[in-house]
């Protein structure tokens, strides 16, 4: 249901993923609920503040646009690694807060290129490199290149360069939704 890939989009009709695979998690192992704690609580970090800056309505209508930009770019991935290295990346599937958190996180990171952030009390890292580095560190955890963060950052990279071009310009006024909000 919320697995966003291309078999799942493709093969069993499962457009919704597009605008989903943000708020369902799979995995039925210790490691799994681990990663669900650590996702809740960056959660709790980062998403308040886009909240607070867009307004509830805002925010919902944000997390939509973004899992649809975030899978998009994912998609792509995954088609291009399909047809230029191997048919198996059609069943890779993107889907958790993860993507989410990582795009909230870059964005943040890349509102003050600047300056830097501390990784875990380990090293300070220039804000215009962490959410590469960061991907790069949990790839390497995994051990296998993190498709849907690596669209995530790519999503906020292509803000940050190319501001026209954000996903963010999608959102409706702030006089929209609060006509919408009226309506509801």
């Amino acid at each position: 249901l919320f697995q966003c890939s291309w078999a799942f989009l493709v093969h069993f009709g499962n457009f919704w993923s597009l605008f989903l695979s943000g708020f369902g998690q799979l995995g039925t192992n210790g490691a799994a609920f681990l990663m669900l704690l650590m996702e809740l609580y960056m959660g709790m970090i980062y998403l308040p503040i886009r909240e607070k800056e867009l307004g509830s309505l805002g925010f919902k209508v944000w997390l939509l646009l973004a899992n649809v930009a975030i899978n998009s770019l994912f998609l792509l991935f995954t088609l291009v690694l399909t047809y230029s290295w191997n048919a198996g990346y059609q069943t890779v599937g993107n889907n958790g807060l993860w993507p989410l958190l990582i795009l909230r996180m870059s964005q943040q990171s890349l509102a003050d290129p600047t300056g830097s952030t501390n990784f875990w009390g380990l090293a300070s890292i220039p804000n215009k490199w962490y959410p590469l580095f960061f991907v790069g560190v949990f790839s390497l955890f995994n051990r296998m290149l993190l498709l849907g963060q690596l669209a995530a950052t790519a999503l906020a990279y292509l803000a940050f360069f190319k501001p026209e071009l954000s996903f963010e310009r999608l959102l409706p006024s702030t006089a929209t939704l609060a006509q919408w909000e009226k309506s509801l």
